[in-house]
């Protein structure tokens, strides 16, 4: 219950009537309770995601939100990625490898296409300096002024993908050797 009032006073300042207002906010309250528990519930999954996800004012180019994945991934604290800016100049040391991205991105993001805002395999690096390969997602809420950016650590993949490239490279070797040596020098066994 929310009470309201105001006094009425006459030309000499004297309190002639008192008007109140009594009004029933159980259901604003429920609302107002729901409402906080919804955004308790959506700023937990955010947290908790197994994804990084960052959001950024569109026109101004600042992190207003940034999970401790997102952080993780990129190897850089929250304070130090403030503004897209920043980002770009401490994940892209490189100023040349820096201003493919930036271009890509902007051109990218620039279409207004969600679907060509999803880079893969773009090389990062970390505040110790270390690389690693991300894949990345942005997904633009412009009447929001908003953009989501999500982002997931392939580094593993990548070396799981160069070690079979190896492996790959290192057989068709030894076949050439094989061949190579033919039946006079004997036989070779690759697999037994």
């Amino acid at each position: 219950t929310q009470i309201s009032g105001s006094s009425v006073k006459d030309k000499t300042g004297k309190v002639i009537s008192t008007i109140g207002l009594i009004t029933d906010i159980t259901e604003l309250k429920k609302t107002e309770i729901e409402l906080q528990k919804q955004n308790q519930f959506i700023q937990t999954v955010l947290d908790n995601l197994p994804i990084g996800v960052a959001l950024n004012e569109i026109d101004s180019s600042e992190a207003t939100y940034m999970n401790n994945k997102f952080e993780s991934i990129y190897g850089w604290s929250k304070d130090e990625l403030k503004n897209i800016p920043q980002f770009f100049e401490k994940v892209y040391p490189d100023e040349s490898y820096r201003q493919q991205i930036v271009s890509q991105v902007i051109e990218d993001i620039k279409t207004r296409d969600s679907n060509r805002m999803k880079w893969d395999n773009i090389i990062i690096t970390t505040k110790d300096g270390s690389k690693r390969h991300i894949n990345a997602v942005n997904i633009p809420l412009f009447e929001q002024n908003t953009m989501v950016s999500t982002v997931i650590d392939v580094s593993s993949q990548k070396k799981a993908e160069m070690g079979i490239g190896t492996l790959i490279i290192f057989i068709a070797l030894l076949l050439v050797a094989a061949i190579a040596a033919g039946p006079s020098h004997g036989s070779i066994v690759l697999f037994k």
